[in-house]
């Protein structure tokens, strides 16, 4: 196995408050259930503080442990669709990053 992990967030400038409250009330087992729809049964996922292009973000780490990461490439895709995101960041094993 090798440890990937995921950068991510689900707040939206748009949103208003009470909407970016809610979706990291959800955010954990909505990420369990995109984990689990690829049969992703274990993970840890710890909250952040992110910047993108400047701006400070609540955001979350994500680090799985797989033996095939092939998968992850999609699980970012379903995530950064399902918060609207610009991108998520996937950094490999070997300490290099993609965004995604």
């Amino acid at each position: 196995m090798q440890l990937y992990t995921i950068n991510a967030t689900c707040e939206q400038h748009k949103y208003t408050i009470q909407q970016n409250r809610d979706n990291h009330k959800l955010y954990s087992s909505r990420v369990a259930e995109v984990l689990a729809q690829h049969k992703i049964d274990g993970f840890t996922i710890e909250r952040v503080n992110g910047y993108w292009q400047g701006v400070p973000e609540k955001s979350y780490k994500i680090s799985i442990a797989v033996d095939n990461g092939d998968i992850l490439e999609n699980v970012c895709e379903l995530l950064r669709d399902m918060f609207q995101q610009d991108s998520v960041m996937l950094t490999y094993p070997d300490n290099s990053v993609k965004f995604i």
